[in-house]
């Protein structure tokens, strides 16, 4: 199983006046004109996190629709390849344009209300079943408990 990198598009908009909760999103483009298609045997790394950071919950938004039925299977971190989203989201033709799935209350980090990164991480999509060749979007939301407020 390839690692995928999908975080170069990744950026950070601030929610409060200090700077230190904020939005973390990553739109990935999985077309011909993006990063290309993502492989159902791949991993892809879809947003950078850092150390410090107390991520609260994870969000993902079907942008454009794969041309395969194509799924996410789970979302995770190091610690765990379900941590954040244990339930499958369709993204391909079977999917819905604009249909959002997050973190609920019977993952793992959904269940704890939250999980501060101790080290520097990444979160991690495993897909399902197809090749997915459209976008989607993943927004975390972030309070900078210890950490730096940006990505780089």
């Amino acid at each position: 199983m390839a690692l995928q990198d999908f975080t170069k598009g990744s950026a950070v908009v601030p929610v409060d006046g200090i700077d230190r909760h904020f939005l973390a999103r990553n739109m990935v483009d999985c077309t011909s004109a993006g990063f290309g298609t993502l492989l159902s045997t791949d991993t892809a790394r879809i947003l950078e996190l850092k150390e410090g950071w107390f991520v609260v919950r994870v969000w993902v938004r079907c942008v454009q629709k794969g041309t395969a039925a194509a799924a996410i299977e789970s979302i995770g971190d190091s610690v765990g390849a379900t941590t954040w989203m244990a339930t499958d989201f369709a993204i391909g033709s079977g999917g819905t344009v604009g249909a959002v799935q997050g973190s609920l209350h019977t993952d793992t980090n959904g269940a704890l209300n939250g999980y501060l990164y101790l080290a520097d991480d990444y979160l991690l999509l495993t897909p399902k079943t197809a090749n997915f060749d459209g976008i989607f979007e993943v927004v975390a939301e972030v309070i900078n408990v210890f950490g730096g407020i940006t990505i780089s």
